[in-house]
């Protein structure tokens, strides 16, 4: 797992932000799930591949998960965090959400069992067949793919864009029997409108939309809120933008207790623009003097071919001791041509 990954996982197992996301995303701001009502829940599954024994198992792990318990109503929400484009992302989905389903049917049956054992219920015979009672329910789950990428998402949004319903030249009576399973995608380069974010997620959203964009970043800047980061915040949007000198010079930029306690991002980012300028600079003036030794050492080595010229020097002895080739010879020869003939 890359540091990008890493980092935005790290950033998203707050309550608050994780809350933010989702009801930024889908409720348009309004505070449907509340950060008190959620517990974290990140795990890994087990899955079994086929053709394989049960000591092969494939370790399968959410990026973030938590449990949201309203009364007695619980739900599973979870996030996987994407930042290149995964061909494979509705399926990969659909295949999470199943092994959660699996994992809450496991429960419920392994506890049947036991009241079953125990004589505390009397099933059916369907019911003992499947370790299943007709009156228990799954708690449902919500997964959703944040792509935080550079480049445009053009990978399919549905499992429908994932089948080849022409393949078998029926692909109108195919696709009217097939059941789609939609993803429920959140590209933040597609995000337009940002304010229904009420935590440091806008920022961090904000500034990725501007990756590659200076003088976009310069603008975003003057918003009040880059000038108190937190210092979780700061590493993120450092880490996500690949900016190693806001990294390198954090507590350069941390205010005092009475100035706040935050990070002022604003004007690291001025100095870091200011410092590659100099550097650019100083740069266009060496190779501005290298440019200049290296017109001096072509006028000294045509000097000396011409002397040799005129003392009557094979262009043998000429080529070992200039150490240069026939063709500038020759054009030294034509230059003398030339303004003799004037």
């Amino acid at each position: 797992m890359g540091k990008d990954a890493i980092c935005m996982e790290e950033f998203l197992q707050d309550k608050e932000r994780f809350a933010d996301l989702f009801n930024g995303s889908l409720f348009l701001g309004k505070r449907v799930i509340l950060p008190e009502e959620l517990l974290s829940a990140s795990e890994k599954y087990a899955e079994q591949r086929e053709k394989e024994s049960p000591l092969q198992k494939k370790r399968r792990e959410r990026d973030v998960k938590m449990y949201l318990s309203c009364g007695t109503q619980l739900r599973i929400l979870a996030v996987e965090a994407q930042k290149y484009v995964d061909y494979s992302m509705p399926v990969r989905c659909m295949n999470y959400d199943a092994q959660e389903y699996m994992k809450q049917l496991r429960e419920l049956q392994q506890k049947n069992n036991r009241l079953i054992l125990e004589k505390q219920v009397m099933p059916t015979t369907a019911e003992r067949l499947c370790r299943v009672m007709k009156t228990d329910r799954l708690h449902p789950v919500y997964t959703m793919c944040l792509y935080y990428g550079r480049e445009p998402w053009d990978g399919p949004r549905d499992l429908w864009h994932m089948m080849n319903f022409e393949a078998a030249g029926r692909g109108r009576e195919d696709s009217l029997l097939f059941r789609d399973y939609p993803m429920w995608l959140v590209c933040v380069n597609e995000q337009t409108d940002l304010s229904h974010y009420h935590t440091d997620i806008r920022e961090v959203f904000q500034i990725l939309n501007c990756r590659g964009n200076k003088q976009g970043i310069l603008n975003l800047l003057q918003d009040k809120a880059y000038g108190n980061l937190t210092e979780e915040t700061w590493e993120t949007i450092a880490t996500l933008t690949d900016w190693p000198e806001l990294l390198k010079k954090k507590k350069r930029y941390q205010k005092t207790e009475e100035e706040g306690e935050g990070y002022d991002m604003d004007s690291a980012w001025k100095e870091i623009l200011a410092d590659e300028r100099a550097r650019g600079r100083e740069e266009g003036r060496e190779e501005g003097r290298e440019a200049g030794r290296e017109e001096g050492r072509k006028k000294e080595k045509t000097s000396i071919i011409q002397n040799m010229i005129n003392r009557n020097f094979t262009d043998k002895d000429i080529r070992a001791a200039v150490k240069c080739r026939q063709k500038t010879i020759d054009e030294v020869r034509e230059k003398n041509a030339c303004q003799a003939a004037r």
